[in-house]
C-alpha cells in the first residue's frame, strides 16, 4: 500500500530527482541523427523503502543511444 509507512517513523513523503543530457550528431547530406544521452535519477527515500526495494538503490545512471529519423 502506497500510503503505508514500510518502517515506524519513516515519512511517506520523499524527494525526487533526476538530470539528463543528449549529444546529437548528424552529418551531412544523411537526414537521420545520431544521439547518446547519459540520465541520472534518484529519491530521498532509505534503500529499504517499497520503491528502492528492487536492488536496494536510491540512485541510478544509465545511458542511452540511437537514431532519429524524420518522417
Amino acid at each position: 500500500n502506497y500510503y503505508r509507512r514500510s518502517t515506524s517513523g519513516e515519512h511517506r513523503h520523499f524527494f525526487y530527482y533526476g538530470w539528463g543530457g543528449d549529444l546529437i550528431l548528424r552529418r551531412d547530406p544523411s537526414p537521420a541523427y545520431t544521439f547518446v544521452g547519459l540520465r541520472f535519477a534518484g529519491n530521498s527515500a532509505s534503500k529499504t523503502n517499497w520503491n528502492n526495494q528492487n536492488g536496494h538503490h536510491r540512485r541510478l545512471c544509465w545511458i542511452e543511444t540511437g537514431v532519429l529519423l524524420p518522417f
